[in-house]
């Protein structure tokens, strides 16, 4: 299964929409406020933590933004996902703190960023579990930068 999700923000249909022609042998796809709906999907609005999770673990891949959250619980699970930033020249966010993080982790070999997602059929398609999909553990240092990296976040928020 190959599990999808946007997150709980606003609609993230960039993501969604190359998917429409994707054959996979089973597609779950967490939209939210999306009106996108695929024919070739088990199309869900929001899943409780424990679903998402359940979904994440059960999958052979996850496609996701750039979100902290969906990310860390991808990683806890021994899942790289595929991230697609939101962008703030798509008026996807309200900056590119996304593309930031996406990059980062990146660099460390914790997701594989996918600028570009009319890309994503091709790649899921050649995907076969390998390390694309299987997350390394992360290091110290760069648990400290992902801490930093929230509460700096939390702090500019409040601002």
């Amino acid at each position: 299964m190959i599990f999808v999700t946007i997150g709980t923000s606003e609609p993230f249909d960039r993501l969604l929409a190359p998917l429409a022609g994707l054959e996979a042998e089973e597609l779950l796809v967490q939209h939210g406020d999306s009106g996108i709906e695929l024919q070739n999907a088990r199309m869900v609005s929001y899943l409780e933590f424990d679903e998402l999770v359940a979904a994440i673990r059960g999958a052979r891949a996850v496609v996701a933004h750039a979100g902290v959250g969906t990310i860390l619980t991808a990683l806890a699970e021994g899942k790289r996902p595929l991230v697609v930033p939101r962008r703030r020249e798509h008026g996807e966010a309200v900056d590119d703190h996304q593309v930031v993080l996406a990059r980062r982790l990146a660099e460390s070999g914790l997701v594989t960023v996918v600028d570009d997602p009319a890309e994503l059929p091709k790649i899921l398609a050649g995907l076969n579990g390998g390390a694309l999909t299987t997350a390394p553990r992360p290091d110290a240092r760069l648990v400290e930068e992902l801490r930093s990296f929230v509460v700096d976040r939390v702090d500019a928020r409040r601002r």
